[in-house]
């Protein structure tokens, strides 16, 4: 018996020894590692884009009232910050964000600009997460991201110091979004109603475009569902009635400044179509995005086109009806998700000097980047052949649109760059020369600011 057992354990000796000896294959890379490489393109065309942003200085356009001219910035008063408005709004955190940079720094611009580009940057990683979560492969998740990086469009909220308030938002707005789909495929979100509450508290004391999160979350919930049910809207109650609060008070606000009277003489009938005609230019520009201006004034009378946009309006809302009715959860859901961000900032009401602004698109453009990954994704998956080709053209356009977000950050590079740039666009624009009479007396140019003024 102990010869048969000495026997076994030689054999079972050298079938060790053989396989210590024999050549171990190579681990594989975790499919992560490889996931993530699809963000790095975004981030690299990002840095590429707005890292010139880092050697350029305030603007004279609301930069005096937000940073400059502060006291609650330049005194470190926090209590002023977060117990008055500036021009009408309350975003008492980025103001916060400038108060501790005027510590560090003082005046220095660069910090400030560092600031918004990193800002960018970790949206542009929130972005790819979101589309990975909603139904986006790798390569797709990754155009979303491009697009949502290096879109001409993204340039105002990104460039311009004043708007620390959209890339501060939209940090938390899509970090909201990104619990509240992660913990719904998980299936535990009532554990984690208050973490998005903060959030969502934070996005508002940012800026109150933040109002439309739990819209955007009924978006998610239609994707997944394929429907909408009384029981998702009761759901998100806390969340409507955080966002009703903040937005009834911002309308005030904004009312006591004075930053909703109407500089027009337009119609009732008109401000509506100025609204119809704004998301009707965000529709096209989101594809081919002409004429950029950091300012698109009024015009004296509306144009018939202005008009003719209620025809769109008229098809989007046709669109998004017969596309529940069709399931066409793609389109919906990519159409939906763009006009309740951006239905709050079409300019029915008047506020402001412009009845467009790009910066208005920072987050609404995300349901629109989606549906065309996702039709990216779809053509490659079901057209084989043409995968290629189809890949070349992306690539292409995507370059385009880098160039087309390079050229017009050089446009925020100062004050005279910028109202430079507006005049040139609207010569009649009385607010571009004016504003670059100021900049150019600034500088001692005195000539130059003549000229402006006259």
């Amino acid at each position: 018996m102990s010869a048969r057992m000495a026997k076994r354990s030689k054999k079972q000796q050298k079938l060790r020894k053989k396989v210590q000896a024999a050549p171990q294959p190579t681990a594989k890379p975790s499919g992560r590692s490889k996931v993530w490489v699809y963000l790095l393109p975004a981030l690299i065309l990002a840095l590429l884009v707005f890292g010139q942003t880092l050697g350029f200085d305030f603007v004279n356009w609301d930069d005096e009232l937000n940073v400059l001219e502060n006291r609650g910035v330049l005194n470190f008063d926090l209590k002023a910050i977060w117990t008055e408005t500036v021009i009408g709004n309350y975003n008492p955190l980025p103001i916060t964000t400038f108060a501790i940079e005027h510590a560090l720094v003082g005046l220095d611009a660069s910090l400030y600009h560092a600031t918004n580009l990193l800002l960018h940057l970790f949206n542009i990683c929130l972005v790819y997460l979101l589309g990975r979560h909603l139904r986006l492969e790798p390569l797709a998740a990754g155009i979303l991201a491009v697009l949502f990086a290096i879109h001409p469009l993204r340039v105002e909220s990104v460039a311009w110091v004043t708007e620390r308030k959209d890339v501060l938002f939209t940090a938390f707005y899509f970090g909201a979004l990104l619990v509240y789909e992660r913990r719904r495929q998980a299936g535990k979100t009532r554990q984690w109603y208050w973490a998005i509450a903060v959030l969502f508290a934070l996005a508002l004391v940012s800026k109150i475009q933040a109002v439309s999160l739990p819209l955007s979350m009924l978006c998610f919930d239609y994707l997944r569902d394929g429907k909408l049910r009384l029981q998702d809207v009761l759901a998100k109650a806390p969340y409507f009635l955080m966002s009703l609060a903040v937005g009834l008070l911002g309308v005030n606000f904004l009312g006591r400044d004075g930053s909703l009277d109407d500089a027009t003489d337009y119609s009732f009938l008109g401000r509506l179509a100025v609204g119809a005609y704004a998301y009707t230019v965000y529709l096209i520009k989101s594809v081919i995005p002409y004429e950029m201006s950091p300012l698109y004034p009024y015009p004296a009378k509306l144009p018939w086109y202005a008009f003719a946009s209620f025809a769109v309006i008229v098809a989007a809302i046709a669109t998004l009806v017969i596309g529940y009715v069709r399931k066409w959860r793609a389109l919906v859901f990519g159409l939906a998700l763009f006009s309740v961000n951006v239905v709050f900032m079409l300019q029915v009401l008047g506020a402001g000097q412009g009845y467009l602004a790009d910066r208005f698109t920072y987050v609404g453009y995300i349901g629109l980047f989606w549906l065309f990954a996702y039709l990216i994704q779809s053509l490659i998956t079901q057209r084989k052949s043409l995968a290629l080709p189809i890949k070349l053209g992306v690539g292409v356009y995507l370059l385009v649109l880098t160039a087309l977000a390079y050229q017009q950050t050089q446009v925020w590079e100062n004050g005279g760059s910028l109202w430079t740039h507006v005049s040139k666009l609207y010569p009649n624009a009385s607010t571009a020369h004016g504003n670059l009479g100021q900049y150019l007396r600034s500088q001692a140019n005195l000539g130059g600011a003549r000229r402006a003024f006259d």
